[in-house]
């Protein structure tokens, strides 16, 4: 990173300013879609992508713990998701984010343990959560809590049961999978500090956490109980800081929750009415495409098309024939009425044709401007072909389009192009 980037953005976080037009304490959109297994989910934060997988398998338990089962957290952080990432090698990044989920979720005890055990010192649930980073673009640590919370509230494991010495494993069309008993959903905040502490914004982005200062890492539950408190860099923070922290994490986590639970609402009810589920059907929604765009309207006043010489306003006219059929010439009527209530509308007419006044079916084309009293008309000539055909914008009141059957909803209305003749 160079030194203008980084008084670029320091300057701008003193100025209450970020790159991507967040306030500081704005934080970004969260959207989960589930995959057509359970336990699997791919969860977005602004441009940052995760997924998570979760498993489980029959093990022995631990000395320590025979009556409980176990849960392990790994976190892959591949080149897919950044340059600088490495394959098979975690990161001190990596490890930082994996000891962070560990103490939300493990060390919380969020998930019954004692629930996930089958015969005492003999077999327990050992359940593996994969959290596979597909985009960084900013706080991966927020959005892993929540890929991580979200999938295991997701996941079912199968029923088991015991038949003299041995163990059956039901298949899910013998006896319902049974979900996870979990006691409570811890989520982190991320906080980032600028200029020795005084400044502080929420759920930074990957640029701006390579200029932060220091972070704070607060992990809390809709219940308010704050279950991870982690600090990190080299400028120190305030006890008063540390408490406004947990109030607003306090806040964001229960809209962060109530997200959570309805898409797993949303997710169960389709699953139950046999609908189609997953990231596939997810795509034909256009919730995941990335190349969609979606449809803009230009419209344009008059003082972008003023009736000034057009030696001045040539290049805006040439752009707006761009939509006009090619050796046309457009003529600009001044309108009558108070300025801003008319607009220009087409009619086509030939050289040999007088009969445009006299009823003739009006073009399938609505008003592309506002023309103001006391502008003078202007004729522009586009081509100089031999064969011309005259377009002429008169100004009309706003009203029906008879062949479009719906009302102006503005003093300017779309231009369609392809109503103009070929």
């Amino acid at each position: 990173m160079s030194d203008t980037e980084r008084a670029f953005v320091q300057q701008g976080i003193k100025e209450h300013l970020r790159i991507d037009g967040r306030t500081l304490y704005q934080y970004r959109d969260v959207d989960i879609v589930f995959g057509s297994d359970v336990g699997c989910c791919l969860v977005s934060l602004g441009d940052t992508r995760v997924m998570c997988q979760v498993s489980s398998d029959i093990q022995e338990p631990s000395v320590s713990r025979p009556n409980e089962g176990k849960i392990f957290i790994n976190v892959e952080l591949s080149p897919m998701a950044a340059q600088h990432f490495e394959v098979g090698r975690l990161s001190p990044q990596g490890v930082e984010l994996t000891r962070i989920l560990e103490r939300a979720i493990k060390e919380s005890r969020c998930v019954d343990m004692e629930s996930l055990c089958i015969v005492a010192d003999e077999k327990v649930w050992v359940v593996r959560v994969d959290i596979h980073i597909l985009n960084a673009a900013g706080n991966l640590q927020d959005c892993a809590s929540v890929a991580a919370i979200a999938a295991l509230t997701h996941f079912t494991r199968p029923d088991v049961s015991k038949y003299e010495d041995e163990l059956i494993i039901h298949p899910p069309h013998e006896k319902k999978p049974l979900p996870l008993n979990i006691h409570h959903t811890p989520y982190t905040v991320t906080f980032a500090f600028f200029h020795q502490g005084s400044m502080m914004i929420m759920d930074p982005s990957e640029l701006e956490e390579r200029v932060m200062e220091g972070k704070l890492v607060v992990g809390i539950n809709p219940y308010k109980e704050t279950c991870v408190l982690h600090l990190a860099g080299s400028c120190s923070v305030d006890k008063q800081q540390i408490i406004q922290c947990t109030d607003m994490a306090f806040t964001r986590v229960k809209l962060i929750a109530n997200t959570v639970k309805e898409k797993l609402k949303e997710d169960a009810h389709k699953r139950s009415k046999r609908e189609a589920v997953g990231f596939s059907a997810a795509l034909k929604l256009d919730k995941l495409s990335v190349m969609c765009k979606k449809s803009e309207t230009l419209t344009m006043a008059l003082e972008q098309l003023s009736c000034k010489p057009f030696q001045e306003d040539a290049a805006v006219v040439r752009e707006a024939a761009d939509v006009v059929s090619d050796g046309a010439v457009v003529t600009l009527l001044p309108a009558a009425a108070a300025s801003g209530a008319p607009v220009w509308t087409q009619s086509s007419s030939d050289d040999d044709d007088d009969e445009s006044s006299s009823g003739e079916e009006e073009a399938d084309v609505e008003a592309v401007g506002v023309v103001r009293p006391e502008d003078k008309i202007q004729h522009v000539d586009l081509d100089d072909s031999e064969e011309e055909e005259v377009h002429t914008l008169q100004p009309q009141h706003l009203g029906f389009n008879k062949k479009k059957g719906r009302e102006a909803d503005g003093a300017v209305r779309k231009w369609y192009s392809d109503d103009w003749p070929s």
